[in-house]
C-alpha cells in the first residue's frame, strides 16, 4: 500500500482514485469499454451520374473508399439509403441485409450495387430519388449507428 508523507495531502487521493477506478472498472468482469467506433467514407465514382434520370431498372452503382477507426471484423457494412417524405428517415427498401456490403479491412475501396427497384414502388419515396451511402456499425441485434455518410446524390426518374 502507498505511504503518504507529510505535507502531500493529494498523493493519497490520487491513489484512493486510481485504486478505486481500476476496481470499478473490472467489476464483474465487464472491464472498461471499447471507444466508439469512427470512419470516414467517400464516393469516388457513381453511375449513372448524379443528375441523371433513373427509371425502376436501373442499377446505381458506387465506388466508395472508406476508413474506420476501432475497425473489428464483421461489425461495419455500407448501404444506399433513399429519402423519405419523412425527413428524418431513409430507406434501403427491398434490399435484403445479405446486399449490404460488409467490410473486410481497416480501409479501402468497395462497389456498391443498388438495385432502384428495391424502392421504386414503395409508398413514401421522395420523388426525385435522393441516394446517400452509410457506413454503419453494427451495435446489437438488428440495431446499427451511421458513423460516416456520403452524398446525396440526386436523380431524376422517368
Amino acid at each position: 500500500m502507498a505511504r503518504v508523507k507529510r505535507g502531500q495531502p493529494w498523493t493519497g487521493l490520487a491513489v484512493l482514485s486510481v485504486l478505486c477506478s481500476v476496481s470499478c472498472a473490472t467489476h464483474h468482469g465487464r472491464g472498461v469499454s471499447a471507444p466508439a467506433a469512427g470512419g470516414t467514407l467517400n464516393l469516388v465514382t457513381v453511375t449513372p451520374s448524379s443528375g441523371e434520370r433513373v427509371s425502376k431498372t436501373t442499377v446505381v452503382v458506387a465506388e466508395l473508399a472508406y476508413s474506420v477507426t476501432g475497425f473489428r471484423k464483421g461489425r461495419f457494412y455500407v448501404t444506399a439509403q433513399v429519402a423519405t417524405d419523412d425527413p428524418k428517415r431513409t430507406t434501403s427498401g427491398r434490399m435484403p441485409p445479405a446486399r449490404h456490403v460488409k467490410l473486410k479491412a481497416t480501409e479501402g475501396r468497395l462497389s456498391l450495387a443498388f438495385p432502384v427497384e428495391s424502392v421504386w414502388d414503395m409508398p413514401g419515396i421522395r420523388r426525385p430519388l435522393r441516394i446517400w451511402f452509410y457506413l454503419h456499425e453494427t451495435t446489437g441485434h438488428g440495431r446499427s449507428r451511421v458513423i460516416a455518410m456520403t452524398g446525396p446524390t440526386d436523380y431524376g426518374v422517368d
